[in-house]
C-alpha cells in the first residue's frame, strides 16, 4: 500500500506544471558522472550536449560483472524526436515529442481532487553560497538546500530532513524543455523518499530561497528519518569541452527499426 501511494504521489505531483517544448543551443559538452543512492550498485551517467541535441548513455558500475548491452538516449530536438539505440541486437526505436502542452487544441486532463487527510508540511529552505566554478563553457553554481517534512497529527508520513550540498549547471532547453520548475514545492526526488504516506495526506509545500534547477553536476544528499541515514552521491567523473562528432547524435548506419516502423520518422521535418 505504502509503495503503491508513493507512486500515487510521483505522478500525480512531480508532473511538470507546463512543460514547453523548445529548440535548444548548446555549446559542445561532455559529462560524464557517477550517482550512488544508499547500498545500491553505482550507475555512471555519460551526457553528450550539442546544439539542438543531446545523447544520454547509462551503465551500472559493477566491475565483478560482464560489460552490459550498451543503451543510449538522443533527443533531436531540432526534429522534433527522441531515439533509443540498443547495442546487443544493433536496434533502435524512435517516437515524436509531444506538441507544445500551451497548444489551446490539446486535450486537457481532468483536474485531480485533492487529497484531504491530514496536512504534512514539506519545506525546503535554500542558500546559494555565491561560489561559482566553469564547467566547459557554462558556469555551475553551489546551491545548499535543507527539505524538512513535518506531519500534523494523525497523518500516515513520518517526519524526516534531507540535506543537500550540489552543484548545479545551467543547461537552457534540456530534453527539448523550456524550464518548468514548479515554484511551489522542493525537487521531488530529495523527498519524495521521505513521503511514504497514505493516499489521504495532504502536502503542503514552502520554499525559503533560490530553489535548485539545472543540471545536477555534484550533489551529496543526507537523509534522516526514523534513526536511520541514508547518503546519496552525485560525483562528477569527466569534463570536456572539446567538438563532439555529429555521428553521436543519430542513428547508426548498421542498426535497424526495433518495432513500431510507421513511428520512424527521424528524417522529417518538424510540425
Amino acid at each position: 500500500m505504502l509503495r503503491s501511494s508513493l507512486f500515487v504521489l510521483l505522478a500525480v505531483l512531480a508532473a511538470p506544471a507546463n512543460p514547453t517544448f523548445v529548440v535548444p543551443s548548446f555549446h559542445d559538452l561532455m559529462i560524464k558522472t557517477r550517482e550512488t543512492r544508499g547500498l545500491m550498485y553505482s550507475m555512471v551517467t555519460t551526457w553528450y550536449f550539442k546544439g539542438p541535441r543531446e545523447r544520454i548513455e547509462h551503465l551500472p558500475e559493477a566491475s565483478f560483472r560482464s560489460p552490459l548491452p550498451f543503451v543510449a538516449s538522443i533527443m533531436q530536438c531540432d526534429l522534433r524526436t527522441q531515439i533509443r539505440l540498443f547495442e546487443h541486437t544493433k536496434t533502435y526505436s524512435s517516437s515524436v515529442s509531444h506538441v507544445d502542452e500551451r497548444d489551446p487544441s490539446r486535450p486537457r486532463p481532468r483536474p485531480t481532487k485533492p487529497p484531504t487527510g491530514p496536512d504534512v508540511t514539506v519545506t525546503s529552505d535554500s542558500v546559494d553560497t555565491g561560489e561559482r566554478r566553469q564547467i566547459g563553457s557554462y558556469e555551475a553554481h553551489r546551491i545548499k538546500t535543507t527539505i524538512t517534512v513535518e506531519p500534523s497529527k494523525g497523518a500516515a508520513t513520518k517526519p524526516g530532513e534531507v540535506e543537500i550540498d550540489g552543484w548545479y549547471l545551467d543547461l537552457p532547453g534540456l530534453h527539448c524543455r523550456a524550464d518548468s520548475a514548479r515554484e511551489d514545492r522542493p525537487p521531488v526526488m530529495d523527498w519524495i523518499t521521505l513521503v511514504r504516506a497514505g493516499a489521504h495526506d495532504h502536502l503542503i509545500f514552502k520554499n525559503h530561497g533560490p530553489v535548485p534547477r539545472g543540471f545536477k553536476v555534484e550533489e551529496t544528499a543526507t537523509q534522516r528519518q526514523a534513526g536511520n541515514i541514508i547518503v546519496n552521491k552525485i560525483e562528477l567523473l569527466e569534463v570536456s569541452d572539446q567538438p563532439l562528432d555529429e555521428a553521436l547524435f543519430e542513428v547508426p548506419s548498421d542498426y535497424v527499426p526495433r518495432d513500431l516502423p510507421e513511428r520512424h520518422i527521424l528524417r522529417d521535418s518538424p510540425p
